[in-house]
């Protein structure tokens, strides 16, 4: 009898270790990608309850939420050849998982990848700018152009920067110096 009820008992514990190994959840706030032996084998966007092969797929995670990425602080030349120093942000979404997983893997080494697009960015628009255009009323197009211009360059990662509140890509404060003289504009 304590035989049949230790081989139970092991029958049991070992359908639980499988059964709770075989299913995932996948949140409101979450998409994911099923890889079977580090191969992704399916894309879900929907939220619930799913099964995979225990041991055999892994699962993972990326936000379907507005994620933000602050670049550090830079200093530009303008058209104009005065320097600025700007501050930007970013907000962007994950709209591709797994294209996303084959360029990026992990959202901790987003910074890195996508910081010199920024860069490169504000750079290239500002460039052709002057001082003036940017402290006019031009300063609304002249983002638009920058969140144009990323946008573009990380549509190959699987992201998004069209924010649906407000500006995705911005430079949220630039300072200039002109002959020992520098405000700051916010």
């Amino acid at each position: 009898m304590n035989k049949l009820l230790i081989g139970l008992g092991a029958v049991i514990a070992v359908l639980i270790v499988i059964a709770s190994s075989s299913l995932f959840i996948v949140e409101q706030t979450q998409q994911a990608i099923v890889l079977f032996f580090g191969k992704p084998q399916e894309t879900i966007r929907e939220p619930g309850l799913y099964v995979k092969v225990p041991f055999a797929e892994e699962v993972v995670y990326y936000e379907k939420r507005v994620l933000d990425l602050d670049p550090p602080k830079e200093r530009m030349i303008l058209a104009d050849q005065k320097r600025l120093d700007v501050d930007s942000y970013a907000r962007y979404r994950i709209i591709d998982p797994l294209l996303f997983y084959q360029t990026t893997r992990r959202v901790s080494e987003v910074s890195g990848k996508l910081t010199p697009i920024i860069n490169s960015s504000l750079r290239r628009v500002l460039g052709n700018e002057t001082l003036l255009d940017i402290l006019s009323g031009k300063r609304a197009t002249i983002m638009v152009d920058i969140q144009k211009a990323v946008n573009d360059a990380v549509k190959r990662f699987g992201m998004d920067f069209s924010a649906p509140y407000g500006s995705a890509v911005s430079a949220s404060s630039f300072s200039f110096s002109v002959q020992g003289w520098s405000p700051k504009i916010f």
